[in-house]
């Protein structure tokens, strides 16, 4: 087996004429999740991509090995995708082993992603989602995706009340609802401020200044967005 090293990537040609390659200095954050540091330039050696936002590149890999003694992940090249080419030396690689793949969470065929994932919470949340179910998987990918393209922000996970909340402004959060495979939304304002835009869906009072609302469609989606956005608004007049 040989390794050419390009900067922090060796490429590998193995005995099966599979190229490969492995990352240096990589640091696990989480399950199937790792932090590392690429130039911009060598992300876009990996693959291509039309998402160029932020300072945080954003890698898809299936089934990579990572030799913690090394700290070292590596990867054929036939199975990755590029998510996002950021503007730093910051990047997070996620892992994937199935054939409805975590990118497809983020890339779906519905629109091109244009969004930023500048934090793990917004993965995080993605990732619960999907080991729930496919289908859950695929409405959080899409809210996110439609979020991100309005709001530059990143969800932070709040382990107490296990909900993820949209930093640095909070002007909406979310909770996974296992049992009844669910959204549960909360929005600030209270519900009286939501009776011209809440359409079909119910908006609760909820804590302090806030409100609550569970969506468990791929349909609610643009009324959710829709909501979220008039939170937005609402808390940047007060």
């Amino acid at each position: 087996m040989t390794a050419v090293q390009l900067n922090q990537i060796n490429f590998i040609k193995g005995v099966t004429m599979s190229l490969k390659a492995s990352v240096e200095g990589v640091r696990q954050i989480d399950t199937s999740v790792w932090r590392a540091e690429l130039n911009p330039s060598e992300v876009r050696r990996l693959g291509n991509t039309q998402s160029n936002w932020g300072h945080l590149s954003v890698l898809i890999v299936n089934n990579p090995t990572f030799l913690s003694e090394r700290a070292q992940l590596e990867f054929e090249l036939s199975g990755i995708k590029v998510l996002n080419v950021g503007n730093a030396s910051d990047v997070i690689i996620i892992s994937t082993s199935d054939e409805e793949s975590k990118a497809e969470l983020l890339t779906n065929e519905i629109c091109e992603p244009q969004i930023t994932i500048d934090a793990n919470g917004d993965i995080r949340f993605l990732k619960e989602l999907k080991e729930l179910s496919p289908f859950m998987g695929r409405i959080g990918g899409i809210l996110i995706q439609k979020i991100r393209r309005e709001f530059h922000g990143s969800l932070k996970y709040h382990e107490k009340s296990r909900m993820y909340v949209e930093s640095p402004v909070n002007f909406w959060a979310v909770r996974v609802q296992p049992r009844d495979k669910s959204l549960l939304i909360s929005i600030y304002g209270s519900p009286p401020d939501y009776t011209k835009v809440k359409e079909t869906i119910n908006v609760k009072r909820g804590r302090t200044g806030y409100s609550t609302f569970k969506i468990k469609t791929i349909e609610e989606i643009d009324t959710a967005i829709g909501i979220i956005r008039y939170a937005f608004n609402l808390k940047r007049r007060r």
